[in-house]
C-alpha cells in the first residue's frame, strides 16, 4: 500500500487552493470503520474500540444514537504537539492551512487508525452544504451541543458529530490550546464524512473545538471525504454550448441593458463554460466493514453502554421491525 497526495485548486476559481486530492493504491484496511448490523443499524469504532452506536427510524427520518463514554484521544491521527504546532506556524512557505493539510496527509496515510482505503480522498476546508472555510461560533456551539444520548432529523442541519466527551475545561491542553486560539494560530479541526450518518463527524481536535468555544472565536478545519472525479461528456457539454449560445443571442436581441441584471454577459458565459470543462469532485458512500455485528452482541454492548451511562435506551433496543 502506498499513498500520495496533490493539491487542489478551489473549483471555478483557478490558482486559488482547495485543498489536497489523496489516492491510496493497493488495499488497505481502514483503522476507524463503520460496521453494519441489520437492519438499519451500524456501530462507528476506531480498532476494536466502539465509539458510537446509532438506529435509524423506521420511517427514516433520522436516527438516534448513544456514544461511548471515553475522553481519552481517539488517535485517528498522532496528537499535536504545541511544538509541532508552533514549528509548522513558524515555517512559512505556503498559507498555514495548506501546511496543516500536508501534515494530516502524512499523518492519515501512517496512522494505523486512520479510515483511509484504497482509493481517492479530499482533504479541503469545505463541508457539505457550509460555504466557510472556518467553523463558526455558532457551528461549534452546535457541535458541542452534541449529547451522548440522542436523536437526529435528518431534516435538520446536522453539526459535526463529537466521537469522545470533551476534556474538562480547565486541564492542561485545553488551557494551552485557548492561548492558541486567541492568538490566531489555533491547527484545524479534523472531520470525517460518514454518509450512513449523513454527517461529519470529529476525528481530531476535541479540545481545540473546546478551547475555541471558551474563546469565543471560529476555528479553521479540514474536511475528509472519500470522493470520485466526474468530468461532462462531449455530449453534455455540447448541450451546454448550446445553451450558452442561445441565452447569448437572445439578450442581445432583447436590447437588454448593460447595467440590467438580466443581461447574459461575457462573464455569465465564460463562468457556465468553466463549470462544463471542470472537473467535480463527488463525495462517495462510506464502505463499510465487511464483518457484520450479530444482533446479540449489538445489545449486548449497547445494554452494557448505557449502563455505564444511566442512560436509557430501550428505544435503541427495540426489535426492529424487517
Amino acid at each position: 500500500m502506498s499513498s500520495h497526495w496533490r493539491d487542489l485548486e478551489k473549483r471555478l476559481e483557478p490558482g486559488v487552493w482547495g485543498g489536497l486530492l489523496l489516492t491510496v493504491d493497493g488495499p488497505r484496511a481502514p483503522g476507524l470503520t463503520v460496521s453494519l448490523c441489520p437492519p438499519r443499524r451500524l456501530k462507528v469504532s476506531v480498532g476494536d474500540t466502539p465509539l458510537l452506536w446509532t438506529r435509524v427510524w423506521a420511517d427514516y427520518y433520522g436516527y438516534e444514537l448513544l456514544r461511548a463514554s471515553r475522553s481519552e484521544p481517539l488517535r485517528v491521527v498522532p496528537p499535536i504537539t504545541f511544538r509541532s504546532s508552533d514549528a509548522l506556524v513558524a515555517s512559512g512557505g505556503h498559507a498555514p492551512l495548506r501546511r496543516w493539510a500536508a501534515h494530516f496527509a502524512q499523518a492519515l496515510s501512517e496512522s494505523p487508525h486512520s479510515p483511509l482505503s484504497e482509493g481517492e480522498w479530499s482533504l479541503r476546508p469545505e463541508m457539505h452544504g457550509y460555504d466557510s472555510r472556518m467553523l463558526s461560533v455558532d457551528e461549534i456551539d452546535g457541535i458541542l451541543a452534541h449529547e451522548a444520548r440522542e436523536c437526529v432529523d435528518w431534516d435538520d442541519d446536522i453539526h459535526p458529530l463529537p466521537l469522545r466527551e470533551m476534556s474538562p475545561s480547565d486541564c492542561g491542553r485545553v488551557k494551552a490550546w485557548r492561548k492558541r486560539a486567541r492568538a490566531g494560530d489555533l491547527p484545524p479541526i479534523l472531520l470525517g464524512w460518514i454518509s450512513g450518518l449523513a454527517a461529519y463527524v470529529v476525528l481530531d481536535g476535541h479540545d481545540r473545538l473546546l478551547a475555541a468555544k471558551l474563546e469565543g472565536v471560529s476555528a479553521p478545519f479540514l474536511a475528509l471525504d472519500r470522493v470520485s472525479e466526474h468530468r461532462k461528456t462531449d455530449e453534455e457539454r455540447k448541450v451546454v454550448w448550446d445553451s450558452v449560445g442561445k441565452a447569448l443571442e437572445h439578450s442581445a436581441n432583447a436590447m437588454i441593458g448593460f447595467r440590467d441584471s438580466r443581461k447574459f454577459t461575457a462573464e455569465k458565459a465564460n463562468r457556465i463554460l468553466l463549470d462544463a470543462y471542470t472537473p467535480r469532485f463527488e463525495s462517495q458512500l462510506t464502505v463499510a466493514s465487511s464483518t457484520l455485528v450479530n444482533d446479540a452482541q449489538w445489545r449486548s454492548d449497547v445494554r452494557a453502554e448505557a449502563d455505564r451511562q444511566g442512560v436509557d435506551v430501550e428505544t435503541l433496543l427495540e426489535e426492529p421491525a424487517m
